[in-house]
């Protein structure tokens, strides 16, 4: 199962509305809620003994009060062509955990021992 605990955990965006079947782009992660790692473990990936890999969610609702909705992703890159620097993002190598739309988990503490929600 996806552990969601990182740099970007609860990591709240400003509200906007986005028209159906309109692209939206995140934006840019500011520097608290990056990961950094070594230009070894970079040359690595490219050479294929390290994989990357990037998973998470977008909790989304809408203007209309329906329940909360999840967007789970997960890609990897990998370098199927064995050049120095042709990796590329590939997804669906995940089960289906990491991956698809589902209704957020809400989850009440009191059935796990306190009164608030997680």
């Amino acid at each position: 199962m996806p552990v969601y605990d990182g740099p970007a955990k609860g990591m709240v965006l400003k509200k906007a509305v986005v028209e159906p079947g309109v692209p939206f782009t995140l934006p840019t992660v500011s520097f608290p809620h990056r990961q950094q790692f070594s230009d070894e473990v970079a040359r690595a990936v490219v050479r294929g003994e390290k994989f990357f890999t990037v998973y998470g969610y977008v909790c989304y609702g809408d203007i209309f009060g329906s329940s909360l909705k999840r967007m789970k992703f997960c890609e990897t890159v990998l370098n199927v062509f064995g050049g120095d620097a042709i990796c590329d993002w590939w997804e669906g190598l995940s089960s289906p955990d990491y991956a698809g739309t589902d209704d957020y988990p809400y989850r009440a503490k009191a059935e796990q021992g306190d009164s608030a929600v997680s």
